[in-house]
C-alpha cells in the first residue's frame, strides 16, 4: 500500500512497532512460563529444569468435583447456591484442625474446672501399704535379748502395715476458688477464641465460593465476548483491505480479539483456581475423594438441602 501510495510510510512503522511489541510480550509469557515450570518441579521435588507437558485443564476433567454435574446445578441456581455456601461452610468448621484443638482444650480446662468445684467436698484420699521379712539371723548381736537373765520377746520375723488416709482441709488461702475462678475464664477465653476461627474459616469458604461462583459464570460470558471480537475483528479487516478505516483501527480490533480469546482461555483456569481456593478454604480437596467418599460428600449436601426445606436441584 505504501508503494502504490495507498498508505504512508506510518502505516509501516506502526506495523513494525506493533510487531515488536509482540514479539516483546512473546519472550515476557515464555520466560514467564519457564518461571511457573521452575516453580512446579521445586513443589514436586523434581530437578529444577527437568521439561515436561503440562495438559490443559478442563471443566470435564473426571479428577474435578466440578465434573460432577450436580456440583454444576447447585452453581446455576442462587437459593441452592446459598445453600451450598452455608453447607460448605459448616463442613469447614468441622473438617479445620484448629477448631477441633480448640474444642479439645475447652473440654480439658472444663474437666479441670468440674476437678477443681468437687475438691470443696471430695477428700483426698491416699493408700499405703508395706511388708516385711526377715529371712535370717547371724553374727554378733543375734541372739535372744536378756534382761537379769531373763529372755525378752522378740518382734515376729514377718510384719505387714496398711494406711487408708482421708485429707479435706478446711481452709486453703482461697486457693481452690481461685483455680475454680481460672478454669472457667480460661473456658469463656477458649469458647471466644473458637468463635473467631469458626467465624473466620466460614467466611473464607463463603468468600472462595462466591468468587468461584462468579467465575463460572464468567466463563460463558468470557466466551461470548471472543466470538463477538473476533467477528469484529472480520469486518474491521475486511474495511482496512478496502480502505475504509486506518491500521490503528486495525491493531485496536486485532487487540481486542487477543485480549477476548486470552480471557476466554483463561476463563476455566481462573474458575478452578478459584474452586481449589474454595476447597483449600473448607480444608478438603475432592482430588484426594474416593467415589464413595464422593457419594458419601452429596449425600450429606442433599440432606442438608432436604432439611432446610428446599427441593433439590
Amino acid at each position: 500500500k505504501e508503494r502504490v501510495g495507498a498508505a504512508g510510510l506510518s502505516d509501516v512503522y506502526r506495523w513494525q512497532a506493533a510487531l515488536a511489541q509482540s514479539r516483546r510480550r512473546v519472550l515476557d509469557a515464555d520466560a514467564r512460563s519457564q518461571v511457573a515450570a521452575l516453580e512446579l518441579n521445586s513443589s514436586l521435588n523434581r530437578p529444577l529444569e527437568e521439561a515436561f507437558q503440562a495438559e490443559d485443564a478442563s471443566i470435564g476433567d473426571p479428577a474435578l468435583l466440578v465434573s460432577d454435574p450436580r456440583l454444576l446445578a447447585y452453581l446455576g441456581n442462587p437459593a441452592t447456591f446459598a445453600l451450598l455456601r452455608d453447607f460448605s461452610a459448616r463442613e469447614g468448621v468441622s473438617a479445620s484442625p484448629e477448631i477441633q484443638a480448640l474444642e479439645a482444650q475447652i473440654a480439658s480446662e472444663e474437666r479441670r474446672g468440674t476437678a477443681a468445684k468437687r475438691a470443696f467436698f471430695i477428700p483426698s484420699l491416699s493408700l499405703q501399704g508395706g511388708a516385711s521379712s526377715v529371712l535370717g539371723r547371724s553374727g554378733a548381736g543375734a541372739e535372744t535379748p536378756t534382761i537379769a537373765g531373763m529372755p525378752l520377746e522378740r518382734g515376729p520375723d514377718q510384719t505387714w502395715s496398711l494406711q487408708l488416709k482421708a485429707t479435706l482441709p478446711l481452709f486453703t488461702g482461697f486457693a481452690r476458688e481461685a483455680q475454680v475462678a481460672r478454669a472457667s475464664s480460661e473456658v469463656e477465653r477458649l469458647s471466644l477464641t473458637r468463635q473467631a476461627a469458626a467465624l473466620s474459616i466460614a467466611q473464607q469458604v463463603r468468600g472462595a465460593l462466591q468468587l468461584a461462583g462468579a467465575s463460572w459464570a464468567n466463563i460463558a460470558q468470557a466466551r461470548l465476548a471472543a466470538d463477538a471480537a473476533g467477528k469484529n475483528l472480520e469486518l474491521v479487516r475486511d474495511a482496512y483491505g478496502r480502505g475504509a478505516v486506518n491500521v490503528i483501527t486495525l491493531l485496536d480490533a486485532q487487540q481486542a480479539a487477543l485480549e477476548a480469546n486470552e480471557a476466554a482461555a483463561n476463563a476455566v483456569y481462573d474458575f478452578l483456581i478459584d474452586l481449589m481456593n474454595a476447597q483449600r478454604a473448607q480444608g478438603t480437596f475432592d482430588l484426594l475423594y474416593t467415589p464413595a467418599e464422593r457419594d458419601a460428600w452429596y449425600q450429606r449436601l442433599s440432606g442438608y438441602v432436604a432439611a432446610q426445606g428446599h427441593p433439590l436441584p
